[in-house]
């Protein structure tokens, strides 16, 4: 048979290695078609899903009414507005037209995770991977059970981890001309987005400075007077009290265990992925390539910074996005044979459809659902027949609900009250003089009285609430307590710990 040609082997594996990038590539794309479908789902869900949109959207709605944003500590009101003001000054113009809602938020967050995801293959193009690979790569976070989640969260994480992988594409992709100082920009960005943003944006300045020591210093040195500038000014302007939100108020212990049960999940979650981004890493390092090991070293620190108590799986998404790009590069032809490609991107793939739902580890009573839209509904129903003042550990309803919270976090005033830096005495008596028509919780105080793990609530608060409120209804995961219109004089106090 003159007319037939058997294709030769190496022709046969370089259709095999197509195949499976393409196999790979359409995997991830209706993985990204499920984050999308998530994504619209959150947007057009009424109700706040973590405990800091709330906060953040209390913070975004005093900027927009023209109040002060970083007030200092006073009796009778709680402010907490822990996070550098980018993401209110984002929030708060579309606030002041539409009102308390989370979607401009959202929004936000929304379009900050798809550029991210975006600059990563920009990224990993730059770094050799052809078009395919580099659609991978940009894919492969979508994929990500808490990627998914944090991605449509009114709240400044995915802001900041735009931003700060900017700052590192700025530093690859303009290295060796003078518009690479414009990276100062993106990195204060980063910052008055989020503190900790620094650590993943200062990789890409130390990338900068390993390949042009004297570039790397001059951007370096623009990049702390374009952050220390404007914070200074910031801080003069209000009195101080901008460090004392930022800064001071965070003064927590950094925690070992904390650090090991938000890194530990990773490797449980994504054991293939983190097996070959680690290969990766020793590779890259082995060859003296820093690029993606230094934005490896950022991701780590992002996360170290959130080993404190209170904080959650967010910190995880600047390594995640690193942890993508270092293992998507394995799938570059740079000296490994084809085979061994054809291994570890099979080990991808199998990674991409090991879990059919990347948000099985978070409560799933918690996500938006017609059933908890309908129980929230109720809930908010209730709430705008209840004359104010109302005492909630979830302010994000109160806001969306019509009312407006007198103290808008009592998980940081429960930090603070326990380190002696806030006085809740003003609260106990509130509570005692059952001054509050309602007391809103997502825990049953009468069952975790004494229990250390419940962080939203001092013993002092909870001690009263159980003696002066009783169980009037329950919605969802919201307890809704009435008072029971025998109030007592407590007159030692409100010292942590005494009932």
């Amino acid at each position: 048979m003159r007319g037939l040609r058997i294709p030769s082997s190496r022709a046969l594996a370089e259709q095999g290695e197509a195949i499976l990038q393409w196999l790979l590539l359409a995997v991830l794309a209706l993985r990204a078609l499920f984050f999308l479908g998530y994504s619209i789902s959150v947007l057009v869900f009424h109700f706040p899903i973590d405990y800091d949109e709330g906060v953040a959207l209390h913070s975004s709605l005093l900027l927009a009414r023209g109040e002060a944003v970083y007030p200092p500590l006073e009796v009778g009101r709680f402010v907490s507005s822990v996070y550098t003001p980018l993401f209110y000054l984002l929030s708060a113009p579309w606030l002041r037209w539409l009102g308390p809602t989370l979607v401009p938020g959202r929004l936000i967050a929304l379009c900050s995770t798809l550029g991210a995801a975006a600059l990563l293959g920009a990224m990993a193009r730059r770094l050799g991977a052809g078009p395919r690979v580099a659609s991978i790569v940009g894919l492969m976070p979508l994929s990500l059970g808490t990627v998914v989640l944090w991605s449509t969260f009114a709240k400044p994480d995915t802001l900041s981890l735009f931003l700060g992988l900017l700052t590192c594409y700025w530093c690859l992709r303009f290295a060796e001309r003078p518009l690479v100082y414009l990276a100062a920009l993106w990195f204060a960005l980063a910052f008055f987005a989020k503190q900790n943003a620094v650590l993943l944006g200062g990789m890409g300045l130390a990338y900068l400075f390993l390949r042009s020591p004297r570039r790397g210093l001059l951007a370096g040195l623009a990049a702390a007077g374009a952050t220390a500038g404007p914070f200074l000014l910031v801080n003069a302007l209000t009195r101080g009290t901008f460090f004392l939100h930022t800064f001071a108020m965070l003064r927590f212990p950094w925690l070992l265990s904390r650090f090991w049960a938000m890194l530990g999940p990773l490797p449980v979650l994504f054991p293939f992925l983190s097996m070959l981004a680690l290969l990766s890493l020793g590779i890259h390092l082995g060859r003296r390539a820093w690029f993606a090991p230094l934005l490896f070293l950022g991701g780590l620190a992002v996360l170290a910074s959130g080993a404190r108590v209170g904080t959650t799986w967010g910190f995880q998404l600047a390594l995640l996005f690193a942890m993508a790009l270092a293992a998507g590069l394995l799938l570059v032809p740079t000296g490994f044979s084809r085979a061994i490609r054809l291994a570890l991107g099979a080990l991808l793939l199998f990674q991409s459809i090991l879990f059919p739902n990347p948000l099985r580890f978070y409560r799933p009573t918690w996500l938006p659902s017609q059933e908890r839209k309908a129980e929230l509904t109720r809930a908010c129903a209730v709430l705008r027949q209840t004359l104010p003042p109302v005492l909630s550990d979830d302010v994000g309803l109160l806001l969306l609900c019509g009312h407006e919270p007198r103290y808008d976090d009592l998980f940081l005033m429960a930090q603070l009250a326990r380190r002696g830096r806030w006085d809740e005495d003003l609260v106990c008596r509130e509570i005692e003089e059952e001054r509050f028509s309602l007391v809103l919780s997502v825990y049953p105080p009468h069952e975790f009285l004494g229990e250390e793990g419940l962080t939203r609530w001092t013993a002092s608060l909870l001690s009263r609430v159980r003696e002066h409120y009783g169980l009037d209804a329950r919605y969802d995961d919201f307890y809704f307590y009435r008072p029971l219109g025998s109030p007592a004089a407590h007159p030692a106090g409100c010292a942590e710990g005494q009932p």
